[in-house]
């Protein structure tokens, strides 16, 4: 919590109260491209502004696959970044993936979604003479 005092011609006008936390939303809108057997590229939009609660210093991602005794992975990208890509996954394997906006206080909200990534890949190449 921080308190705020407006002066005019060294008078005090009023006092106000702001809280800073972390987000309490995620971003507005996530999606996923799989662009390899091992790989899947993320995107996501930017958090409104009122849901900041405080100054955004960048993004959290975690991601998990979905299995009992699964291990956690986790990054952090930059303020402007709106996308990352994923890399080292197990084919056939269904994954957990979140994203937070970070404030100086610590990750907020995140939007979660699933990733089932392909057990086979197939490339089909044309070349024409």
């Amino acid at each position: 919590m921080t308190l705020f005092c407006f002066f005019f011609e060294n008078h005090m006008t009023k006092c106000q109260t702001f809280y800073f936390s972390v987000p309490i939303e995620g971003p507005g809108h996530v999606e996923y491209k799989i662009v390899s057997p091992d790989s899947v590229y993320i995107e996501w939009s930017e958090i409104s502004n009122e849901h900041h609660n405080g100054q955004l210093t960048g993004f959290h991602i975690a991601y998990r696959a979905q299995c009992y005794d699964a291990e956690g992975w986790s990054t952090r990208v930059g303020l402007f970044d709106r996308s990352f890509t994923l890399t080292g996954l197990n084919p056939g394997t269904r994954y957990d993936i979140e994203i937070a906006g970070v404030t100086s206080r610590g990750v907020g909200e995140e939007r979660h979604m699933e990733v089932t990534m392909r057990k086979y890949w197939i490339e089909l190449r044309y070349f024409v003479d």
